[in-house]
Formats: structure tokens, sequence, C-alpha cells
């Protein structure tokens, strides 16, 4: 964690993946990696694992508590919800097709931002994460109990790799909703940017800006498509020169064996 004092924000580094549906598979990874950091025994099943880092996103706010925290930016890998396309069955027709679907990879750090809302109060949220390829911002509102959480999410899985499939316009700026037993989520898309590149987080005296920078995708992709293109041309010209040097070497030779 990262307090920065002349813009009151608290920035907070998680890792999701305890969170997450497969949480277990990362047990000894965190066993080991965390040797020696005041786990004398490890942890024993995940519930230990997700309770040692709470305990630490908790220290962190109380600890900055007497300072004055107006914002916090919590970054994790997974998006907390977020839209995209996935691949479904149609129950009549048993074919596969893509069905906007709304994520909830992570229903487990729901109450985790409950508990973060009854120290820190009704203060500035913003979440920064990945792991859906393509660039999307949206509000999100959660009902836990008597908590109205908002949050302003930002996804920026945007780095190189492929990209997941572009969402149309129509599918924004409508609510999507997860109801939970104990929660209740209300996510609101705002902007879907099929690009890659870069976001930029600003924490200025009067408060925090994001800022997404995208590259020409008509000069560079995944692999780079000016270069294929280029190096399509190279191989080409190559072809044509070898195809030509063959039919000289073969008319001189015809020419000697005429003579």
């Amino acid at each position: 964690s990262k307090y920065i004092p002349h813009s009151k924000t608290l920035i907070l580094m998680i890792d999701t993946s305890v969170y997450s549906s497969d949480k277990e598979e990362f047990l000894q990874c965190f066993n080991v990696f965390l040797q020696g950091k005041k786990i004398a025994d490890g942890f024993n099943n995940a519930l230990d694992l997700q309770n040692y880092q709470n305990g630490l996103i908790m220290n962190s706010i109380n600890d900055n508590l007497d300072n004055g925290i107006q914002n916090i930016i919590i970054i994790g890998h997974h998006p907390i919800t977020g839209i995209k396309y996935k691949k479904k069955k149609n129950k009549k027709t048993g074919k596969e097709e893509e069905k906007i679907d709304t994520l909830n990879d992570i229903a487990e750090f729901t109450e985790v931002l409950n508990n973060i809302y009854n120290i820190a109060g009704n203060i500035n949220y913003y979440y920064l994460c990945a792991d859906y390829h393509s660039y999307q911002t949206g509000e999100i509102v959660v009902q836990y109990g008597e908590n109205t959480i908002t949050i302003n999410q930002y996804i920026a899985g945007i780095g190189g790799t492929s990209l997941d499939h572009e969402i149309s316009p129509e599918n924004m700026n409508r609510p999507y909703t997860i109801n939970d037993t104990n929660y209740n989520i209300t996510y609101i898309p705002n902007e879907n940017i099929h690009n890659w590149g870069f976001l930029v987080c600003r924490i200025k005296n009067e408060g925090v800006e994001f800022e997404p920078h995208f590259i020409d995708d008509t000069k560079i992709s995944v692999g780079g498509k000016k270069n294929i293109r280029n190096s399509k041309k190279r191989k080409t010209k190559r072809k044509i020169k070898r195809k030509t040097k063959r039919k000289t070497k073969r008319k001189t030779k015809r020419k000697t064996k005429n003579k």
C-alpha cells in the first residue's frame, strides 16, 4: 500500500486470485512466496490466505485514517464485474452462440469492499484491473446490507495480447445486475474501446484523473500489422527475383547447348 498525503489518496495493490473460484490452486505458491514473512506455519486453506490479505488491507486503512483519506485506489487483476461476450449453448438449437455475459469472477471480494466501506466511509473509490482484454470503464454500485458503495472501475487489459470480442454500442450505458443472498451489484458500462494501449493515473491535489492512451492500430497490432505487410512485400520481391534468376540461368544454359 502507498499513502499520498497531498491528495489524501491511499493506493492498495491486492491479489484478487485469492477471491477467485480456483483460489485453492494458489495455496502452495503463496506458502513458498511468503515464507519467512511472519507466517511460520503457512496457509492451510484459502480462507487463511484471504484473512491474511484482508488483514493487510484493513491495517493499511486504519494506519492512515488520522491523516484523512479522500480517495482509495484499489489495483487488482480481476474486474469486480464487467461485460464481455462469452460462448453459450442455445438450449433450443444446441448450437454455441456468443452472448453478453456479466462478469462475477471474484464474488468473495464483495465482502471485503463492504468492510473497507465500514472503516473508510463514503469517499471516492476507484478500482483498476485487467483480465478482460479491452478497455472498459463503468460505475459499480454495491448494495451490501445497509451500505451502498459506489466504485469507478477501469478495466485496462490492453497491454498487447489478443483483444476480446468488440462490444457493440447498444450494450453500453445500460444497467447489468448481479443478485446474491448477501449483496446486489449494479454495473453501468459507459465506455468500451477495442484497442491496445495503457492507462495513466494522475494524482493531483484536487483529485484523481485517469487518461487512456491508445496506439494507432492502422500501423501497429499484435505481431505488428505494418511489419507483417512489409515482410510480405519483401517475400514477394524475393520470390520474383529468384524466379527471374532461375529463368535467366535456364535461358543461358539452353543457349550454350544450342551452340
